[in-house]
């Protein structure tokens, strides 16, 4: 019951919430050629992150460029806005030290509506990366910096115990690779005499029972001929 309720919240609020945020109603007062154009200048938005790092782990800025005066930018994480641009070629840096999906949405003064929405992926730092039990294990998920790793410290130390006791086991014995030796084709022929020598005897047989069928056949119709 508390998750529809949330949901319900979110759809009917969190919008309303958004356009008190930049001032204009949820209407549309633009026709379709000047949303079309505005539309334009919103693809031509750009939005990327640079990382620096600090004590208590990374921080993230967040730039958008070729931003236009018509715009306001909805930060939907930290629900805050920002407009006031040049009429083109702005930018705007936002700082955060969260990460995952980040997104900004860009509504239009002149239409009072919401254009388009920006997002950036933000990597998922690994606090264990440097532990002193990760030492020899870089290639691990668990020791490195941007795997997304997110696990408790208990979690971290059992799959570092778990990899250390794969690695300590011996590796199985691998089989000696004999080279394939060609049989010469008589030997062949002598197997396959060998293997198959009743095929041969009936053969033979059949062949020898219809010679001998045919040479009855032409001695009976000789003497037919002669009487």
């Amino acid at each position: 019951m508390k998750k529809i309720l949330l949901m319900l919240i979110s759809i009917f609020l969190l919008p309303q919430a958004s356009y008190a945020l930049t001032g204009l109603e949820p209407e549309f007062f633009c026709t379709a050629s000047e949303q079309a154009e505005i539309s334009a200048f919103s693809a031509n938005v750009t939005i990327d992150y640079e990382i620096t790092m600090a004590s208590d782990g990374p921080v993230f800025y967040i730039t958008l460029t070729n931003l236009t005066e018509d715009m306001i930018l909805i930060d939907k994480k930290n629900l805050k806005s920002y407009q006031n641009f040049k009429p083109t070629g702005s930018e705007l840096t936002i700082r955060t030290t969260g990460s995952g999906d980040y997104d900004i949405d860009i509504y239009s003064k002149k239409c009072k509506s919401r254009i388009t929405t920006k997002t950036v992926r933000l990597p998922r730092y690994n606090y264990f990366y440097d532990d002193p039990l990760c030492e020899g294990l870089s290639s691990y998920k668990q020791c490195q910096r941007w795997s997304g790793y997110n696990e408790s410290r208990e979690t971290f130390e059992s799959d570092i115990q778990k990899i250390k006791s794969d690695l300590d086991k011996p590796a199985p014995e691998e089989e000696e690779v004999k080279p394939e030796v060609k049989t010469p084709w008589y030997e062949q022929l002598t197997d396959l005499f060998i293997k198959y020598w009743w095929v041969g005897i009936i053969a033979i047989v059949f062949v020898t029972f219809i010679i001998y069928m045919i040479r009855s056949k032409n001695k009976k119709d000789e003497y037919d001929f002669k009487l």
